[in-house]
């Protein structure tokens, strides 16, 4: 699993740009065991490389399929489709994310990119949003209304998010609000809570 962040945007052209602060690292300070070549290792970490404030554009400026926030590059342990909810496997994959048990959740990321079946066994890597906003044409129904929009992990759905907080001894994640009708914030919270049955 290679677990790169940086800081980055799409537009509707499909162009990707990236940035990274004056004095980031790069992958030549990446830690190498025993100075091995990268390549001979499943696993190595690229630390995040956009301190400081996220500064957004105006969610009212984004196409379908658009986001812009920092996000990081993961190996997937499930076949995944855009906007998906996943969590970080103990397997160290990425996987599709439900608050209906604690192995199955916390989730910190959302899902930029179509993983498929073959992307699955042959270990590549796929971007994930950790910080920031999309937007997806078929969330036509978030809304923002008197609770601001809470946007939750969900309990009954792998992989989705709801607007309807979990109840009756399910778990409670906070993972973002609607920003608008297909627009979310994405921000979720390090903590979650059981919920009264």
């Amino acid at each position: 699993m290679i677990w790169f962040y940086n800081r980055a945007m799409k537009t509707a052209s499909g162009e990707l740009t990236q940035w990274r602060s004056p004095g980031a690292p790069d992958e030549s300070m990446v830690y190498h065991p025993d100075g091995v070549d990268p390549a001979d290792y499943e696993d190595f970490v690229v630390v995040r490389t956009m301190p400081g404030p996220l500064e957004l554009r105006s969610p009212d400026a984004l196409a379908d399929g658009e986001w812009d926030g920092e996000t990081a590059l993961m190996v997937f342990g499930d076949t995944a489709s855009f906007g998906q909810v996943v969590y970080f496997h103990e397997d160290e994959e990425a996987a599709l994310a439900q608050a209906d048990a604690l192995t199955t959740m916390p989730s910190y990321y959302l899902t930029l990119e179509a993983v498929s079946a073959a992307d699955v066994s042959g270990g590549v890597l796929r971007r994930v949003l950790v910080d920031g906003i999309v937007r997806n044409d078929s969330w036509s129904t978030l809304t923002r209304g008197a609770t601001g929009g809470t946007i939750f992990l969900d309990p009954d759905t792998a992989g989705a998010f709801t607007q309807s907080a979990p109840s009756g001894g399910e778990y409670l994640q906070v993972l973002g609000w609607g920003l608008r009708q297909k627009v979310l914030r994405w921000r979720p919270l390090p903590a979650w809570v059981t919920t009264s049955t």
